[in-house]
C-alpha cells in the first residue's frame, strides 16, 4: 500500500460575467467541488487572468454589452460590436497556448441561433443560465479531467 496520498489539484475556473450575483453564485457551487475559482466582471480583466493564471475552464456570458474590450484586428472585422463575448471565445480557442482550454458559454437566452454562433466562436458548451446546475458543473469538471489527467 501506498503510504503517500495522491492528491489532486483543483480545477482552476474563471467565470467572466458583468453581473456579479450570477458569478458568485457558480462559484460558490464551484467551491463544493474543490475547485479554484476566480470572477472577472470585465472581458479585460479575464484578459489578464489568462496571462497570470491559466484556468482549465472559461464559464463565459454571451451577453456582456457594456464591455470595453476590444478583440484583435482579425476578430473586429469578423464579429459585430455587440458580439464581443464570442470574439473573446474565439481568442482564447484559436491562441496556441490556451488550446487546452474548456469554454463553455452561458446565456439567459436559449435561442438556437445564439448557439450556433457561441459553438462556431469555439465554445466547447452553451448552457441557458437558469438551467446551470450542479449536474452541468460536474460535467464540466469531468471534461477538464479529460483533458488533463492530473487533474
Amino acid at each position: 500500500m501506498n503510504s503517500q496520498l495522491e492528491t489532486t489539484p483543483p480545477a482552476r475556473i474563471l467565470i467572466v460575467d458583468d453581473l456579479p450575483v450570477w458569478a458568485d453564485s457558480v462559484s460558490a457551487m464551484a467551491s463544493l467541488y474543490d475547485c479554484e475559482v476566480r470572477i472577472a466582471t470585465t472581458l479585460n480583466t479575464a484578459v489578464r487572468e489568462l496571462a497570470r493564471w491559466q484556468p482549465q475552464l472559461i464559464i463565459l456570458d454571451l451577453h456582456m454589452p457594456r464591455d470595453t474590450w476590444e478583440p484583435i484586428p482579425a476578430l473586429r472585422k469578423k464579429y459585430l460590436p455587440t458580439q464581443k463575448t464570442l470574439a473573446f471565445c474565439e481568442q482564447v480557442t484559436t491562441h496556441p497556448q490556451l488550446q487546452d482550454v474548456i469554454v463553455a458559454i452561458v446565456s439567459v437566452e436559449n435561442q438556437v441561433e445564439q448557439q450556433m454562433l457561441a459553438l462556431q466562436a469555439g465554445a466547447h458548451f452553451f448552457y441557458t443560465k437558469g438551467n446551470f446546475d450542479a449536474a452541468k458543473f460536474s460535467f464540466l469538471l469531468d471534461q477538464i479531467r479529460q483533458e488533463s489527467p492530473a487533474v
